[in-house]
């Protein structure tokens, strides 16, 4: 079932990578407010969709597979799709936003003052190089974060409303930050190619085997040098890349869900061989599948 654009419940941090997965062009946002308890291990996770959260309170430490800050009320943390990624919370209450939307969005906004402003650059730097907000601007951030929680149950449009909050965060937070510039694709915004991207994207999803460059080409009527540089430009990792976290976040899940072995669970999302399957899962998540399923447990009954 899909969710609804915004959730005022307390959201498990397991079940994030549920809302990521499930975004549509009908659902492109997903918010909500978080309350999560101390815990002695991190949480891990792992979606399709990029994502922002500020903490409102507490002190949470944010993990990435080669880096790690922590973050006091006002503090911003920001995600890239299918990007493994942690939290730990060091002082509670606390109290956070998450924001989860489609890519298309941060690409497609534009603005004639300042048309070269490029929203998903924060998103696709290495973690250590993303923007945060200076002391001064953490209360500005706080204060935004605040706002939307007040006003969010009384719109009629939340996901609009949204749109509008992920934007002025993201002009505080990069306010005085910049990146190199890259070099812009005409074929990154014409929307024929965001349709193809859209549907290679569903296909992977939705398939427990691996999906080619070639079999989505051929779907799409497109050569499959022309696809992969459209997914690259678009989402930023190559067609392989996603679809491959994308099954084993899949796989993740069901070690977590169920009893069934390593070995079924690397066949059910089709890799070939068990000891493929542990490589690139480890590689992925910086621990074997057995660690992690005995992690993520422990972790969830405490």
């Amino acid at each position: 079932m899909t969710p609804p654009a915004h959730e005022r419940r307390v959201l498990p941090p397991a079940d994030w990578r549920l809302f990521g997965t499930q975004l549509s062009e009908a659902h492109p946002i997903f918010t909500a407010f978080a309350d999560t308890p101390p815990s002695p291990k991190s949480g891990y996770d792992m979606h399709y969709g990029l994502e922002l959260g500020v903490v409102m309170s507490g002190r949470m430490q944010r993990r990435y597979q080669s880096y790690d800050h922590e973050l006091n009320p006002g503090g911003v943390w920001l995600s890239a799709m299918w990007e493994p990624h942690g939290w730990k919370v060091v002082a509670s209450p606390c109290r956070h936003l998450v924001i989860v939307f489609l890519p298309q969005f941060a690409l497609l906004s534009r603005f004639g003052e300042a048309p070269d402003v490029d929203w998903l650059a924060p998103f696709t730097v290495p973690p250590e190089r993303r923007p945060t907000p200076s002391q001064s601007k953490q209360r500005e951030t706080l204060a935004i974060a605040r706002s939307f929680e007040r006003s969010v149950a009384e719109v009629a449009d939340p996901i609009s409303l949204a749109k509008v909050i992920i934007l002025q965060l993201l002009l505080v937070v990069m306010d005085g930050w910049s990146r190199s510039p890259r070099r812009r694709s005409r074929m990154a915004f014409d929307p024929s190619y965001y349709e193809a991207v859209n549907l290679s994207v569903e296909m992977a999803l939705r398939s427990n085997r691996r999906v080619t460059e070639e079999e989505v080409s051929e779907k799409i009527g497109a050569s499959p040098k022309v696809f992969e540089q459209a997914f690259k430009e678009i989402m930023r990792m190559p067609f392989s890349r996603f679809a491959l976290r994308s099954r084993l976040g899949n796989a993740a899940a069901e070690l977590i869900d169920t009893e069934n072995g390593v070995e079924a669970v690397a066949a059910h999302w089709g890799f070939r061989s068990p000891g493929g399957f542990r490589d690139s899962f480890r590689r992925l998540f910086e621990a074997s599948p057995t660690d992690y399923r005995r992690r993520v447990r422990l972790q969830h009954a405490r």
